[in-house]
């Protein structure tokens, strides 16, 4: 497998991969740093596919706080629902 190939198959899936004097560079994208040399490219996709399926696992995970901004608008609406609903159910 040539290099190129190795990087259209390891960047859809959120890895990078760049030729570093010596070997090649492997990394998440959006990761700081120099990320794991490899000596030869077999190691070195072997090793970006496993951290792919990492990413796989991590992205299963529900978010770990509240996504988005609460508006007041929202919290308004949401209130005259629940009014509304009582009201339905008490017949008034």
């Amino acid at each position: 497998m040539k290099f190129n190939d190795a990087y259209a198959e390891l960047r859809p899936l959120g890895i990078t991969i760049k030729m570093v004097p010596g070997g090649y560079s492997i990394r998440r994208t959006k990761a700081m740093g120099l990320g794991t040399t490899f000596d030869n490219l077999a190691e070195a996709l072997a090793y970006g596919r496993s951290l792919a399926a990492q990413n796989d696992a991590l992205r299963d995970l529900p978010p770990l706080g509240p996504m988005g901004k609460k508006s007041k608008r929202g919290e308004m609406y949401r209130h005259n629902r629940k009014i509304a609903a009582k009201r339905a159910k008490s017949g008034k």
